[in-house]
C-alpha cells in the first residue's frame, strides 16, 4: 500500500494503490471487511474576495468530511454573505442561481448573459470574473492610498506638496525658456523659418 498526499493541512487528495481495508460492524454486531474505493476529494475552494484577492478557502474543520457538511454549508453562507464569489464559475451565474447577493454585482453586470460553465475554469476564469476582480482590486487600491493618507505625518504631507509645487513650477519655467528661445533657434533644413 502507497498512501501520498500533497499537503496533509489543506488538501485531502489521497492516491492509494488497490483498495484500502476497513473493518464495520453490520446490523448483528459481526465484524465485516469490505474495501473503500480510491478517494480524491479536494478540502478547499478557489474565491474571490471583496478585495480582489483570489484565496484558496478551506472548507472543513478535518479530512474526515471534505468539502461537504454543515460546517462547509456554514463557511459558504458566511462567504456569500460578504459578497465573495467562487474564482472558476461566472459571477452572473452565481447572481442568477442566487448565491450571492445583489451588491456582489455591479448593476451594469447584472443585465449580461451568464457564460458557458464548460468554458470557465480556475486555470481560465470568465471575461466577467476578471472584470470584476480589476474593479475590486481598484477599490481596495483607493481605499487603502486614502488610509495611508491620513496616516502620513504632516512633515511628510508637507514634503509631498512641495515636491508637487516644484515640479510644477519647473515645467512652468521650461515652457517659458523653450518659448522665449523658439525665435532665436535657426530654421529647420530644408523647410520655413520658425515662428
Amino acid at each position: 500500500m502507497n498512501l501520498t498526499s500533497r499537503n496533509p493541512i489543506v488538501d485531502a487528495r489521497i492516491y492509494v494503490e488497490g483498495r484500502l481495508p476497513s473493518r464495520q460492524r453490520n446490523v448483528n454486531g459481526e465484524i465485516v471487511n469490505e474495501r473503500v474505493p480510491n478517494q480524491v476529494v479536494s478540502r478547499t475552494v478557489m474565491m474571490l474576495d471583496s478585495d480582489g484577492n483570489t484565496l484558496d478557502c478551506v472548507l472543513s474543520t478535518g479530512a474526515s468530511n471534505p468539502g461537504r457538511g454543515d460546517f462547509a454549508d456554514y463557511l459558504r453562507r458566511k462567504w456569500s454573505r460578504k459578497g465573495w464569489l467562487v474564482y472558476g464559475r461566472c459571477p452572473i451565474a452565481q447572481y442568477q442561481a442566487r448565491e450571492v447577493p445583489d451588491f456582489a454585482l455591479p448593476d451594469d453586470m447584472r443585465a449580461e448573459k451568464a457564460c458557458d460553465p464548460e468554458d470557465v475554469s480556475t486555470k481560465r476564469p470568465c471575461k466577467h470574473m476578471l472584470a470584476l476582480e480589476a474593479q475590486r482590486k481598484a477599490a481596495s487600491k483607493r481605499r487603502n492610498d486614502d488610509v495611508n493618507y491620513r496616516y502620513k505625518t504632516s512633515e511628510a504631507k508637507l514634503l509631498e506638496a512641495t515636491q508637487t509645487q516644484a515640479s510644477e513650477v519647473a515645467k512652468a519655467v521650461a515652457a517659458e525658456v523653450a518659448k522665449a528661445m523658439a525665435p532665436s533657434m535657426p530654421a529647420p533644413a530644408g523647410g520655413a523659418p520658425r515662428k
